[in-house]
C-alpha cells in the first residue's frame, strides 16, 4: 500500500503534512513506520559533524582588560568590564601584511565569558523567568555570536592595517543549530575560526560550549570591503594542510553549504512548480473539510481526533523601533547582532502567543539562514514584522522574521534583514496546522516545506 494513502487514513496531522512531504520527496512505498521513523531522526540530530578543533599549538590566554586588544567588539558588549573574560588565541597576525595565504590556526580564538562571577552580564544574559536555572537569552547569544566571529574575520583579512584597512560587514548567518541547553549560572565559551575563503567573502564557523560540552554551532558568511566606498577588496587565502582529514571535511562540507545557499537564493523568485500548486491544494482541501467537520453535528462515536487549521495571517504581529546611537557599530549603523536579537524576541513571542502555552513550554531548536540585506541607519524606524509559517507533525513551528526600514511619511516598508527560526513545543501540545490565505502566504508557506524536505533528505543521506 502506498505510504500517503496508509498517513491520510491514520486520522492524525501527517495525513495532511507528512503525507505531502513524502509525496514530494519520494521516499518511496511502504508503512507508516518508515515516516515516522524519519521524524524521529529529524528530530534527534544533535552533535556538530565536524567539530573545530582545539586551541592550536603557540596560542596564549589573556585575561580581563587585555582581551580588549585582541577581542574589542566583543569586549564592548559585555556589560560589567572585562573582568572575568578568559581569551584563548594564537598571536596577531603576522608582520607580513601581504602575506597571500594563512592558515586557521592564524584565526582561531575562544572567549569563555563570566556568568557566575561578574553579576552585571549575568543579568543581562540570564532570562527573566523565576526557576532554579534561569538560562541564558537565546537573543544575547546571537549578539555575541555576531561579534566574536566578525573578530576572526577582522584577523583574517588584516582589517587593522596601517598600510590598507578594511572593514568586514556579515552577509548572511547559515545553519545555527541548537543542540543543548545553556545554564544560566555556569560559564560559557564560544570557539571560532576560518573554514572557507572566497576572493572577498569569508565564511567564520563558530561553536558554543558549556562544560565541555557542544551546545550550539554556526557557520557565518562576511564580505571584506574598502573603509572608503565599501568596494569589495582582495582577503588572504585559506591555506589547509592536505594532511589535516578534518579541516579538508569542515572546508568542503561550507563549500557544498555555500553552493547551495547560492543555488537556493537564485530559486527565491521562481514561480510555483506544479507540484506546490498541488500541496496547496491539498491544505486547503483538508482545511476545507476540517472546517465542515467542526460546523456540523459530529457522531458521537467518531473519536477521531478534529484537526486544527488557522491562518497564518491572523497570528502576524509587527512592531516598529527608533534606532538610536547606543546600538551603533564600527561602520556607524545598527549593529546587526542586535537586530537579530529584536527579531529573535519577536519571533518567541508569535511562537507563545501561537500555541498559547507557558514560556518554558517551547525551546528554540533551530535558526534558519539569516540575511543582511541592506544596513540600518541611526535614527529610521525600524518595523519588525514575525510570523508563523509553517507547523510539522513533530510538534515545530517556523517563523519568518523580516526586518525593515518604515519611511516617516510614505509608511513604506524596505526588507533589510531576513531570518527564520524553528521552536520546538512539548509533547502534550499540538500546534494548529497554518494555511496561507494570500499568494505571498503561500510563497512563504512553500520556502518553509522546502527547506523541511531538504532536512529530511539531509537525514536520509
Amino acid at each position: 500500500m502506498n505510504v500517503t494513502k496508509v498517513i491520510a487514513s491514520s486520522g492524525s496531522r501527517a495525513g495532511t503534512l507528512y503525507a505531502i512531504l513524502v509525496r514530494r520527496t519520494r521516499l518511496g512505498d511502504g508503512s507508516s513506520n518508515s515516516v515516522i521513523g524519519c521524524k524521529r531522526s529529524l528530530a534527534n540530530v544533535g552533535s556538530s559533524p565536524f567539530p573545530l578543533p582545539q586551541a592550536p599549538s603557540g596560542s596564549k590566554k589573556l585575561f580581563d582588560e587585555d582581551t580588549t586588544t585582541v577581542a574589542p567588539l566583543t569586549c564592548k558588549l559585555v556589560q560589567g568590564g572585562a573582568k572575568g573574560l578568559a581569551l584563548t588565541c594564537t598571536p596577531l597576525i603576522r608582520e607580513d601584511h601581504d602575506a597571500p595565504q594563512r592558515t586557521w590556526e592564524d584565526t582561531w580564538m575562544e572567549m569563555k565569558f563570566p556568568v557566575s562571577t561578574n553579576p552585571s552580564f549575568a543579568n543581562q544574559v540570564q532570562t527573566p523567568y523565576n526557576s532554579p536555572d534561569p538560562g541564558i537569552r537565546h537573543g544575547r547569544v546571537f549578539e555575541l555570536l555576531d561579534a566574536f566571529t566578525a573578530e576572526c574575520a577582522m584577523r583574517h583579512s588584516n582589517a587593522y592595517s596601517l598600510q590598507q584597512p578594511k572593514t568586514c560587514v556579515t552577509v548572511s548567518i547559515n545553519a545555527l543549530q541548537y543542540f543543548h541547553r545553556l545554564s544560566g549560572s555556569e560559564d560559557f565559551s564560544i570557539r571560532a575560526c576560518m573554514t572557507w575563503v572566497g576572493k572577498s567573502t569569508m565564511n567564520v564557523s563558530a561553536e558554543v560550549h558549556q562544560n565541555d560540552q557542544l551546545v550550539s554551532a554556526a557557520n557565518v558568511l562576511f564580505a571584506a570591503r574598502t573603509v572608503q566606498g565599501h568596494d569589495p577588496i582582495a582577503v588572504p587565502k585559506l591555506h589547509i594542510d592536505p594532511a589535516d582529514i578534518d579541516a579538508m571535511r569542515r572546508h568542503k562540507r561550507v563549500s557544498r553549504t555555500i553552493s547551495r545557499l547560492k543555488s537556493k537564493s537564485t530559486k527565491r523568485f521562481d514561480p510555483p512548480s506544479v507540484q506546490d500548486t498541488i500541496a496547496l491544494h491539498d491544505l486547503n482541501l483538508a482545511r476545507r473539510r476540517a472546517w465542515k467537520h467542526e460546523s456540523t453535528a459530529a457522531d458521537p462515536s467518531d473519536t477521531s481526533p478534529v484537526q486544527q487549521y488557522v491562518f497564518s495571517e491572523q497570528h502576524e504581529l509587527r512592531h516598529v523601533l527608533v534606532m538610536h546611537c547606543d546600538q551603533r557599530n564600527i561602520h556607524g549603523k545598527i549593529f546587526g547582532g542586535y537586530l537579530m536579537r529584536k527579531a529573535f524576541e519577536a519571533a518567541w513571542t508569535s511562537t507563545a502567543l501561537l500555541l498559547k502555552c507557558e514560556p518554558m513550554q517551547f525551546k528554540l531548536t533551530q535558526v534558519g539562514e539569516i540575511l543582511f540585506l541592506k544596513p540600518v541607519s541611526i535614527g529610521t524606524l525600524l518595523e519588525i514584522i514575525s510570523k508563523p509559517t509553517f507547523t510539522t507533525e513533530d510538534n515545530k513551528v517556523k517563523v519568518l522574521v523580516r526586518c525593515g526600514i518604515k519611511d516617516f511619511v510614505t509608511q513604506s516598508f524596505q526588507t533589510c534583514v531576513m531570518l527564520t527560526f524553528e521552536f520546538e513545543c512539548h509533547p502534550n501540545i499540538s500546534p494548529p496546522i497554518l494555511v496561507p490565505q494570500t499568494y505571498d502566504a503561500s510563497l512563504e508557506w512553500l520556502s518553509a516545506l522546502h527547506d523541511t524536505e531538504d532536512e529530511m533528505m539531509g537525514i536520509l543521506e
